[in-house]
């Protein structure tokens, strides 16, 4: 079987960061993965696909990011899971400077 060609843009990495959303309530979270590009995350509200969210990304260095993201994707988890959705989040609004500072950041991960 063919191996599947990796359509990523950017390198996914587990770091040390926090993020919250709007217009959800929620409590800071870390997501599963993040890249310059966009971040896969638990979450136990179902969010539908092309939804805006405004995130605020914490470093663990104290610096923060704020942006518009769009759900790429969310798939239902089966039970036992850690949260009942696993979703995929695309980042539309972030600056040419914020993407440098998280690619920074990411790379020494």
């Amino acid at each position: 079987m063919p191996e599947k060609e990796e359509k990523r843009r950017y390198r996914r990495v587990n770091a040390p960061v926090y993020f919250s959303y709007t217009p959800l309530l929620s409590r800071p979270a870390a997501p599963r993965d993040i890249s310059p590009g966009g971040l896969r995350m638990y979450s136990d509200e179902k969010i539908k696909e092309g939804k805006l969210l405004d995130l605020t990304i914490t470093l663990s260095d104290g610096r923060f990011i704020e942006c518009r993201g769009q759900v790429i994707w969310a798939k239902k988890l089966p039970p036992g899971s850690p949260a009942k959705y696993d979703i995929g989040l695309g980042f539309l609004a972030l600056s040419k400077a914020d993407e440098e500072i998280l690619s920074e950041y990411l790379a020494d991960y």
